[in-house]
């Protein structure tokens, strides 16, 4: 009985981190968005590749986050 406590424990805990992620990635991408629409009202022709960049940082970032958990 406990150890299916501690169980659901960790799987609602992992489910709300998955929540958070999900939420900071719309930030994110809602940020990404406005950039590469000011960028394009200025007249920069690299939106895309800043896009790129950011998200691969944070993808690193992440990764590095979850595998030194484990």
């Amino acid at each position: 009985m406990q150890a299916e406590s501690d169980e659901l424990r960790a799987t609602g805990r992992a489910i709300l981190l998955l929540i958070e992620e999900i939420e900071a990635l719309h930030v994110d991408l809602w940020n990404a968005k406005a950039a590469i629409a000011e960028a394009v009202r200025d007249g920069d022709e690299s939106p895309q590749q800043d896009l790129h960049r950011s998200l691969a940082d944070r993808l690193r970032l992440t990764r590095g986050r979850t595998s030194g958990e484990t």
